[in-house]
């Protein structure tokens, strides 16, 4: 992992995947989606796809990095009705973990982000028959 710690270098993936080891697991998802996604399928929509690979990569990638990870919630639980003023006093900021490394920092800004998101979509098929186009 030489060269890590340099802070100037641009990410990209292979930089990337050394410093966040999941982001392997990523590709492995869009690689599957890829092989066994038949030629034959007349409907494909990537940004689709794309939509709920995104949902995955936001607690390893970009700014929402070092924020846990909300708890699902109960669908049977209550609906809790939050007043607005209190819905507007909480500070988004609040639970989010300081970045204490050059790692961290860099996996945490919208570069890093870009630069996976753009290594996962290329793989993908275009998209056909769906309402991209």
């Amino acid at each position: 992992m030489a060269g890590l710690t340099h802070h100037d270098r641009r990410p990209d993936w292979e930089y990337l995947t050394q410093c966040e080891y999941r982001l392997k697991d990523l590709e492995k998802i869009v690689d599957w989606a890829v092989k066994y996604l038949p030629d034959t399928e007349a409907h494909w929509c990537a940004n689709r796809f794309m939509g709920h690979i995104k949902a995955i990569m936001d607690p390893f990638i970009g700014m929402s990095r070092g924020y846990p990870v909300d708890e699902a919630v109960n669908p049977t639980d209550e609906l809790r009705i939050v007043p607005l003023s209190e819905f507007l006093e909480e500070d988004d900021d609040q639970y989010m973990r300081p970045a204490t490394t050059v790692y961290e920092s860099l996996l945490r800004s919208s570069e890093a982000y870009d630069a996976v998101y753009t290594h996962l979509y290329a793989k993908l098929p275009h998209c056909r028959g769906c309402s991209c186009l």
